[in-house]
């Protein structure tokens, strides 16, 4: 019987992993020669590749483990070891209290037995006094005994955590900063971290679909069979825009060139102005506390530092993530609206970068959602835009808060407010949002006019935006915004 020489015979296949995103099916049929209605047969079933953002992994950078520092000046119990504890936002490096530092101030960290490259280090600000102002960066290279000048920086006591790139990679034995001038004149730091750059072998592949480092558009000559090798995430992306299945209305969102802006803290000091907005570049895409994301870059000019700042509330402070070119992954300690910080003393004549945040899950949560939740007047351009965006506004959070921060953007003025308190305003009712906003843009160009610093805003130099805000209570002027949160909110 053939049939049971069949069930008795041990029979090995070798099957290919499924390429597809969709379940893929087969039966093996075993016939007899002599009779093919006696056969018996098995069925393969294979689950489709896996979608959510938990399979891209891209290289991560290495932290380079401080083994020792020393400092000039600090305050008992806050001395340098303080600043590479890996404690973000309890006890840092303070200078002493009682006194103005003892400029300049000088920090320097020890790397005993490291054998990789220094390629970036990132100054995390406490946010107060101390921030770093002017300072000289040296680096003593592994087997030299001396230390070697590579820059003069200013942070201009800014706030937030700053980027410094190194041109030329060394393997350092110590790192010094001298510190010139601080906030207030001290001289603080939360977190100083020193990183090796991974390089992501991944990215040369996407470049064979996609046109570039964004993956926002694919190449003519992409076929299936190069888009079916890709890893899982991005062979869904590369068939939804294949397909014309990506979806369109948050393509505006989700997919954005973002131009450079001026620095505010330079400017303020410059003009005597209180500092404009940082928050030039709204995206309108949301996430949870501790949600992971993709984001996928392309054109970053090299050896600028371009973030995302990450803003739970109508204020401008928030937590950064830096950006590089390719993939991108990592979360956020809180939930909160994403904002491009690109910034340049002069922005004339730089480069635009685009940014992708595609499509993304883990298992069925959507994360990186897009917020209908910005509108810019030079984009969007109509009022009937603004009322589907604020129609469709989102939340940050998941919990079911009907707090709702909207943003609108014009050529000079950035506001945030609460959805309510827009729809709810009888001004944007009555003239349209598109009025308002060219009201507030020839406000703001006479403002300038008047303090004589149009020289430097009409040409662009100087092209920070002003923020208002409904941020806390009362009615005043400070650095990086303008608040208006006073009276009934009809009349806000």
């Amino acid at each position: 019987d053939t049939r049971a020489d069949l069930a008795s015979s041990t029979r090995i296949f070798s099957i290919a992993s499924n390429p597809l995103t969709t379940e893929r099916n087969a039966t093996i049929k075993f016939v007899s020669k002599e009779n093919t209605n006696i056969y018996d047969q098995s069925e393969i079933k294979q689950q489709k590749k896996s979608s959510d953002i938990s399979g891209v992994n891209p290289e991560k950078d290495v932290k380079l483990k401080v083994t020792g520092g020393y400092d000039t000046d600090h305050q008992p119990g806050q001395d340098i070891s303080k600043s590479y504890d890996g404690q973000f936002g309890g006890t840092c490096y303070h200078s002493t209290w009682s006194q103005s530092a003892k400029f300049p101030v000088t920090l320097e960290y020890q790397f005993d037995q490291n054998q990789l490259t220094l390629d970036y280090i990132l100054y995390h600000s406490r946010n107060g006094n101390g921030n770093f102002g002017a300072f000289e960066l040296y680096i003593k290279p592994q087997g030299s005994a001396d230390f070697v000048h590579i820059q003069d920086y200013d942070f201009k006591g800014a706030g937030g955590s700053h980027r410094i790139l190194l041109n030329d990679p060394v393997v350092p034995a110590a790192v010094q900063f001298k510190v010139k001038s601080g906030l207030n004149d001290f001289v603080s730091c939360d977190e100083m971290e020193f990183f090796h750059a991974a390089e992501n072998p991944l990215d040369e592949q996407l470049i064979t679909v996609f046109t570039d480092r964004s993956c926002s558009e694919l190449r003519p000559d992409a076929s299936d069979e190069t888009i079916n090798r890709l890893p899982a995430f991005f062979n869904v992306l590369a068939k939804s825009l294949q397909s014309n299945t990506y979806p369109e209305a948050e393509k505006r969102f989700r997919i954005q060139s973002y131009q450079a802006y001026s620095v505010p803290e330079y400017w303020g000091d410059k003009l005597r102005t209180n500092y404009y907005s940082p928050l030039c570049n709204p995206t309108g895409i949301i996430t949870n506390a501790g949600e992971e994301m993709v984001v996928l870059a392309d054109g970053i000019p090299q050896g600028e530092s371009i973030s995302l700042r990450c803003c739970s509330d109508l204020g401008p402070d928030g937590e950064e993530r830096f950006l590089k070119n390719g993939i991108n992954k990592f979360s956020f300690s809180r939930a909160g609206n994403l904002f491009v910080i690109y910034q340049k003393l002069d922005p004339r004549g730089m480069p635009a970068v685009k940014i992708h945040f595609p499509p993304q899950y883990v298992e069925i949560t959507e994360h990186a959602r897009v917020g209908f939740n910005v509108w810019d007047l030079t984009v969007d351009k109509t009022d009937d835009l603004f009322r589907e965006y604020i129609r469709k506004a989102k939340s940050v959070t998941l919990d079911g808060s009907d707090k709702c921060v909207f943003v609108l953007k014009g050529r000079k003025i950035l506001f945030t407010a609460l959805k309510d308190l827009l729809q709810n305003q009888d001004n944007f009712k009555q003239y349209g949002v598109v009025r308002g906003m060219e009201r507030w843009d020839n406000l703001i160009d006479w403002e300038q006019e008047l303090a004589a610093i149009d020289t430097y805003s009409n040409t662009g130099e100087f092209n920070s935006l002003m923020h208002v805000t409904t941020f806390t209570d009362g009615l005043y002027a400070t650095n990086y915004y303008i608040n208006m949160a006073a009276g009934d909110v009809s009349t806000k």
